[in-house]
């Protein structure tokens, strides 16, 4: 793998775990887990988002390649990406604030995921197979990933890294948050201390943000 690969990679994957710990698809993958088994729930899950993830980067590589009849083009694709880290940096610190001010803002989340998940189940409450349970399942997870922050921010990657390091690192930053969801979601939702993912969250976007501007990917 190409050092300009691993510059893609690292950045991608530590934007999305930090991203998606805690957040709905976290709880998703989690109630899932909990209601259909383990093993249904991760591979709905990461089909999803690997499909998703594969759609963001080619959405990045549009974006890139759209303005090079610009002279500036260029300049305007790496302001518009640094600007838009800015945003979901300021964004994550926010909802860290919002989340010290308010503590049960992790349980209203989860909640939340819970209800939909019930909605779900409810609504197709006649005997399916496990197939069809597999799709619906994964279904819901892609429906609610679409535009969500992870999403976009793979798309800002995309626009300013190397696109295959992105694509890796961002499939295996959802596997290892969605495998904690699956496997020890329960018990870290007991311990997870959301304002610190949020800060951290924060941080790193903002960062994102500077070495775009100053050209270190």
């Amino acid at each position: 793998m190409s050092q300009q690969t691993l510059m893609g990679l690292w950045p991608s994957l530590a934007t999305i775990v930090m991203s998606e710990a805690g957040d709905k698809t976290f709880f998703l993958a989690m109630m899932l887990s909990l209601r259909k088994g383990r093993s249904l729930a991760l591979t709905s899950a990461m089909t999803a988002l690997a499909a998703m993830t594969v759609i963001s980067t080619a959405l990045g590589q549009v974006v890139r390649g759209f303005p090079t009849f610009v002279q500036e083009g260029q300049a305007v694709i790496t302001w518009a990406s640094a600007i838009l880290f800015l945003i979901f940096g300021a964004q994550s610190l926010r909802e860290a604030q919002i989340a010290r001010r308010d503590g049960d803002s992790l349980a209203e989340a989860q909640n939340e995921a819970e209800q939909e998940v019930q909605d779900v189940v409810s609504t197709f409450a006649a005997p399916r197979t496990n197939w069809k349970e597999w799709w619906q399942c994964a279904s819901m997870i892609f429906l609610a990933e679409w535009g969500d922050r992870s999403m976009l921010a793979t798309v800002a990657l995309s626009v300013v890294m190397d696109p295959l390091g992105v694509v890796v690192g961002a499939i295996l930053g959802h596997f290892l948050a969605t495998s904690l969801a699956v496997f020890g979601g329960e018990l870290l939702s007991k311990f997870m201390d959301e304002v610190t993912a949020k800060t951290v969250g924060g941080i790193l976007f903002v960062i994102f943000a500077v070495t775009t501007v100053i050209g270190v990917y």
